[in-house]
């Protein structure tokens, strides 16, 4: 059957994402010393294949407005609690 004709359940069957399920350095049985031995192993050579791509934050332009925002965010953010407290005061 080719990836066409096979519903979206099978596709998600067949493709490979980090757990320790289907992954086949995970043995059913072994001590739990070995698979701790293979999780790290794995992790070492980093087989997450659902780890998303780097936020593309290249650009100068895009670094300052994300730091002016979080900052007008952050003011802002101070400004309504304290007139919330301010409110309660009264």
């Amino acid at each position: 059957m080719t990836d066409s004709t096979k519903s979206n359940r099978e596709k998600a069957a067949t493709t490979t994402r980090f757990s320790p399920n289907n992954s086949p350095s995970y043995p059913r049985g072994g001590s739990s010393e070995e698979i701790l031995r293979n999780i790290r192993r794995d992790a070492r050579r980093n087989t997450a294949h659902n780890v998303p791509p780097p936020r593309n934050n290249g650009s100068p332009l895009t670094k300052i407005r994300k730091k002016l925002c979080k900052f007008i965010h952050h003011q802002w953010n101070l400004y309504y609690t304290n007139h919330q407290r301010r409110q309660q005061n009264l």
